[in-house]
């Protein structure tokens, strides 16, 4: 036995050394210099080595084992065929360095011994030259061998890179791509996990090379965030399946999935952030879960096909742009709870037709503008309606407010099918403009309303009838101008301006009244107002502004209460039909044609002094008659006045001023209350008194200061405080 090994390690060497001599005989010509050492330790062996050549060549059929078992590349071949294919071998080995030629005879000894002896012929002496061969070798041509195995994968590996692309997001999260189906799956990398999707910003997701290949998209449980830009631009994507722990779908999240046509959204998910569906031209439906609280700026902007959007209740932010251009929507619905719809948010929804906002704080500055089939809107409690949010809305036809504290600039203005308004508001500001250009406005009826702007309803040519509320105080500059059906206007005493032009060209308006406690009647305020026949300024106005009542020509009366200080010029100019005036002595300015051209005024009743010192006030006006108002004042004083207690347990009564006071001569009155009893208020404008209900039995006094307006004989008393007696019984 210990022979056999002997011969077998003798064979071996032989065949190594005949192969280094073989080797170094085909280099000669270009090594010998370097390889003269090894011919000489060969030349003893040769006939050892032509031998074991002649050996090998007679079974060629042995080497194949030893080939796949070492899986050395097809180069290395031509080592172990040495004499049959010498060329082969002459061409490959010049590439090698010194490294490689005393590798290359290593790598094929084994083989050689293995085929001689298949059954227990290596021994220990066989094995460590084995050993040593293999891991130099290993650290020469480590770079060679993995090229090798990539460019020639096996059948299981070439199958998985075509049907499936796998890697991580992060560390909990990973991905799997399979383009066969064009599904792409995010799942946690360990179950029971719960992770968001790290942001992959657009452009930078793993899968973004193969975006127009991803059709449907499933993301697992264990998945809390959609990331940012996470499936943007994938144009063929039809599906979208959302795992139930999904509570945010990051901005862009679905950014122009142009093929995309329905998502459901889980239960858990409260926030969609800014342009996630943006683009998506096909979307046609979208379910909200019942938690989501926020709608992010560009949410649905351009879903053309997106045709029913139902809002849940607990919703609170609609963000800017949110559903801008979504042509599709025909009906919006609002719950109360929400805050905000932002600005933009519905505009160009050109499909759409009926708006019900059941609470909103704002609804922001051209949420609906350009929502060209929209026919009705009812807003509650929308608190701050924006800049242009209704601008035009060519055939909106109605429009019921109520809560609104705002109704900024422009808000429906160019609403040109616009019918009839309805305002009940809190306090509320009627913005500039807010429905001008409104041509078919027909009726405004106005409650809570605090201020009505410049230009508000000018332009509103249709507008019959308006009713501005007790508690508003201003209407500014050109609110109706042009209003020029409007029939009549009552305006309450709480305004105290009414602004440049408000009524200007109102030319069929035939029914004026002011009340007591309007400050200033602006310039051209009622200029042009043709239809007035008679006109009454209470005492409470200070200054009548210039041709604030110029060209009404069918104006036969005015009365001007005393408390009127200042008449610009041409106030009245060219009221042709007015016979007579009285001017009272209040009055200290009388501007140039103030009543000038006035070719019926015949009689007027002023103070000596101010005419003196105004002689072009009635400049072409042919002035017959001159009264001069008289030096004494009225006197005043007080009654006893009764009411039946039965009347005043079932409703509040009113008792006139000529059961109250006792005025000499018979003049108007203003009055103020005092002191008295909170059951009884006083009206300023006539000096009557109403006792509340339910005020009980007995003899009231209340003081109050009184002044009589004047006539024609008499100046206007200055403020006397007297007491007047109420029995109720």
């Amino acid at each position: 036995m210990k022979l056999k090994r002997l011969l077998a390690g003798i064979v071996a060497t032989a065949m190594t050394v005949g192969m280094m001599s073989t080797l170094v005989f085909a280099d000669e010509a270009e090594n010998a210099p370097e390889e003269t050492a090894a011919v000489e330790t060969t030349e003893p062996k040769e006939k050892e080595t032509k031998k074991a050549a002649e050996k090998e060549t007679e079974k060629p059929e042995e080497k194949k084992p030893a080939e796949t078992k070492e899986a050395e590349p097809e180069e290395k071949q031509p080592a172990e065929t040495k004499e049959s294919e010498p060329a082969e071998t002459e061409d490959k080995e010049p590439a090698e360095t010194k490294e490689t030629e005393s590798s290359q005879p290593e790598e094929t000894a084994p083989a050689e011994s293995k085929t001689e002896e298949p059954s227990e012929t290596e021994d220990k002496e066989t094995e460590e030259p084995s050993e040593s061969e293999d891991k130099e070798p290993a650290e020469s041509d480590s770079e060679e061998e993995t090229a090798v195995e990539s460019e020639v994968p096996s059948e299981s590996d070439d199958q998985d890179s075509k049907d499936a692309i796998t890697g991580a997001l992060g560390d909990k999260l990973k991905y799997s791509f399979n383009e066969k189906t064009g599904t792409l799956t995010i799942s946690p990398v360990k179950k029971n996990t719960k992770a968001p999707m790290p942001n992959l910003y657009y452009f930078y997701s793993p899968w973004y090379s193969n975006t127009s290949l991803i059709k449907k998209v499933v993301i697992t449980k264990g998945v809390t965030t959609i990331a940012e830009g996470a499936f943007a631009y994938c144009s063929n994507l039809t599906s979208v399946s959302i795992g139930p722990d999904v509570t945010r779908i990051e901005p862009g999240a679905f950014y122009y999935c142009t093929s995309l046509t329905s998502v459901v959204l889980p239960k858990k998910v409260t926030d969609i952030g800014y342009s996630a569906f943006y683009g998506c031209t096909k979307l046609k439906s979208i379910s909200f879960p019942s938690k989501l609280k926020n709608i992010g700026n560009y949410a649905f902007a351009g879903c053309s096909g997106l045709k029913t959007v139902s809002f849940p209740a607990k919703l609170q932010t609609i963000g800017n742009y949110a559903f801008q251009d979504c042509s599709g929507l025909t009906k919006i619905v609002t719950p109360k709870k929400v805050k905000t719809i932002g600005e933009y948010a519905f505009k160009n929804c050109t499909n759409l037709n009926s708006v019900t906002i059941k609470g909103a704080d704002v609804i922001g500055a051209n949420a609906f503008d350009d929502c060209n089939n929209l026919k009705s809107v009812s807003l509650n409690n929308a608190k701050i309606i924006g800049n242009n949010a209704f601008a035009s809305c060519s055939r909106l036809e109605s429009v019921t407010i109520k809560g609104t504290k705002e109704i900024a600039n422009y808000a429906f203005n160019y609403c040109q099918a616009l019918k009839s308004v309805s305002i009940t508001g809190n306090s509320a500001v009627i913005g500039e403009r807010a429905f001008e250009e409104c041509t078919l406005l027909r009726t405004v009826k106005l409650k809570g309303v605090k201020e009505i702007g410049a230009y508000a309803f000018q332009n509103c040519y249709c507008l019959n009838s308006v009713s501005i509320p007790s508690g508003c105080t201003s209407i500014g500059k050109n609110a109706f101008y042009y209003c020029s059906y409007l029939d009549s206007v009552s305006i309450p005493g709480s305004v105290k301006t009414i602004g440049t032009d408000a009524f200007r060209s109102c030319t069929y308006l035939s029914k004026l009244s002011i009340g007591y406690g309007v400050q200033e009647i602006g310039n051209y305020a009622f200029r042009n107002c043709q239809y007035i026949t008679a006109l009454t300024i209470p005492g409470s106005v200070k200054t009548i502004g210039e041709y604030a009542f110029a060209y009404c020509y069918r104006a036969r009366s005015v009365t001007i209460g005393y408390g009127v200080e200042t008449i610009k010029q041409c106030a009245f100019f060219d009221c042709n039909n007015i016979g007579s005036v009285i001017i009272p002595s209040s009055v200290t300015t009388l501007g140039a044609n103030a009543f000038g051209s006035i070719s019926s005024l015949n009689d007027i009743s002023i103070d000596n002094d101010l005419f003196d010192k105004s002689t072009d006030a009635f400049k072409d006006s042919p002035v017959k008659n001159k009264t001069w108002l008289e030096t004494n004042p009225c006197t005043i004083s007080g009654k006893t006045a009764k009411v039946k207690a039965k009347k005043v347990k079932k409703k509040a009564q009113t008792i006139a001023a000529s059961k109250l006071y006792k005025v000499t001569p018979s003049t108007g009155l203003s009055a103020v209350k005092v002191s008295g009893n909170k059951k009884f208020t006083v009206n300023p404008a006539n000096g009557s008194i109403t006792v509340k209900k339910k005020t009980k039995k007995g003899t009231y006094k209340i003081k109050v200061k009184v002044m009589s307006t004047g006539n024609a004989q008499y100046k206007a008393s200055d403020y006397k405080t007297i007491t007047v007696k109420i029995k109720v019984k």
